[in-house]
């Protein structure tokens, strides 16, 4: 069976208060703030900065590292807010399971700002694809910089990869087969084997 998720524009507004906003403690003392009660501080940083860090990397680590690094940081930042969203009781009931967990992943960032998205998942198959029709935000950050000759969202990769692999208790690479960056209508993020060793 194949299970679709989008988030319409008008959920898109409803979640990026929640997400955003409602989501967000703020510790006065500390002038930090936290996320969904999670117990690590949390920086909502403008996605064109993000962009800008992962030029500099390339500049000066090379493509291949730097973008490890960047998909790294995505993975945890994925893998971290399914397991903070499954402890919503509203937003992931036991009942649902995983695949209401994958589904919560599109509300989450567009939530935030990242872009809105489409998630399908066929269970036959275990495969997975993440559509953002108008790009995400690192996308769009990096097409105003002129076109690239690869994708610019190794983050949101590993972030969709973090996201889907706590939710369905999988073991998936993600890859980047279309971006805005490269001229492409849209970023599509599809999921391969997990073929990379990993300590868990």
């Amino acid at each position: 069976m194949k299970h679709r998720f989008t988030v319409t524009e008008k959920e898109s507004e409803v979640q990026f208060r929640h997400v955003s906003q409602d989501l967000l403690t703020h510790n006065p003392r500390q002038g930090v703030n936290y996320w969904g009660g999670a117990e690590y501080p949390t920086m909502l940083v403008w996605a064109g900065r993000i962009y800008d860090f992962l030029r500099i990397l390339e500049g000066i680590v090379g493509y291949h590292p730097a973008r490890m690094q960047s998909y790294q940081v995505g993975y945890t930042s994925g893998w971290n807010g399914a397991e903070v969203s499954a402890g919503f009781p509203n937003d992931a009931p036991v009942n649902d399971g995983k695949v209401r967990l994958l589904s919560l992943g599109n509300s989450i960032l567009s939530g935030a700002g990242w872009g809105r998205c489409e998630i399908e998942y066929d269970d036959a198959t275990g495969s997975v694809r993440w559509e953002f029709s108008e790009g995400t935000a690192i996308g769009l950050a990096a097409r105003q910089e002129g076109r690239r000759d690869k994708p610019a969202c190794p983050f949101v990769a590993g972030f969709v990869a973090g996201w889907t692999n706590r939710s369905l208790g999988t073991k998936s690479e993600f890859q980047e087969t279309e971006c805005v960056s490269k001229g492409d209508a849209r970023c599509v993020f599809e999921s391969a084997e997990y073929l990379r060793p990993r300590a868990e």
